[in-house]
């Protein structure tokens, strides 16, 4: 019971995620069958690139068809469909992405539902896997997103304490130094109390000096 609530608790978000049309489509070798992948909230440009690794874990290179906008993985190792040349091709509509899928298996022979349902029931499966392979790159992209956002707060609070130390460390420089004027203020006023009886007794000497010249 836990296994399955794993796999539904996978297999939602994916099927929420991405969903599978089959349809005659155009492309290099003329009209043919294709399954039509759509990828909400996509981006071509890193379709194809998550496309490319993708397709190497299945022995193949996706290489430009000449004359297309078509990529061709060429001998593809596919579970339950065989090696196929695998033709693909992503068109950016509004904020989706619909990855157009040819399956050649022998020359003009594209897969079909019609014609094979064993192995258009892998060919789902197996865009289906790609749709996965999408989901948790664009999930790498927004940790590494969430990551750098959270090293930029630990950056800020580590600034923040530093900032706090240093208004601290002025505070206590400033109590120190309102410490030491205090201390001065009254140094200074006993210094001006002996300076005012030093000034008085040297009052009293000049007074008697200028007393003893009146005599003379």
């Amino acid at each position: 019971m836990k296994n399955l609530l794993t796999l539904a608790l996978i297999i939602l978000p994916l099927l929420l995620f991405a969903q599978i049309s089959e349809e005659s489509r155009s492309m290099i070798k003329g009209v043919k069958n294709a399954l039509i992948l759509e990828l909400p909230e996509s981006d071509d440009r890193m379709v194809k690139k998550w496309w490319t690794g993708f397709m190497k874990d299945h022995s193949a290179k996706p290489k430009r068809v000449k004359g297309s906008d078509e990529v061709l993985s060429a001998g593809a190792s596919i579970s339950g469909i065989g090696a196929p040349d695998v033709y693909a091709k992503p068109d950016q509509v509004g904020s989706s992405v619909y990855m157009t899928v040819w399956f050649e298996r022998g020359e003009d022979n594209f897969l079909s539902s019609a014609a094979d349902a064993d192995s258009y029931t892998e060919a789902e499966k197996f865009l289906m896997r790609f749709a996965l392979y999408v989901m948790r790159e664009k999930v790498k992209i927004e940790l590494n997103e969430e990551e750098k956002e959270f090293k930029q707060l630990n950056n800020e609070l580590a600034k923040l304490e530093r900032d706090n130390a240093s208004y601290h460390r002025e505070i206590e420089q400033a109590q120190e130094r309102i410490r030491r004027a205090e201390a001065n203020i009254v140094t200074n006023l006993e210094n001006q109390e002996k300076t005012k009886d030093d000034i008085s007794n040297q009052q009293e000497v000049v007074d008697e000096v200028k007393r003893r010249l009146s005599e003379l």
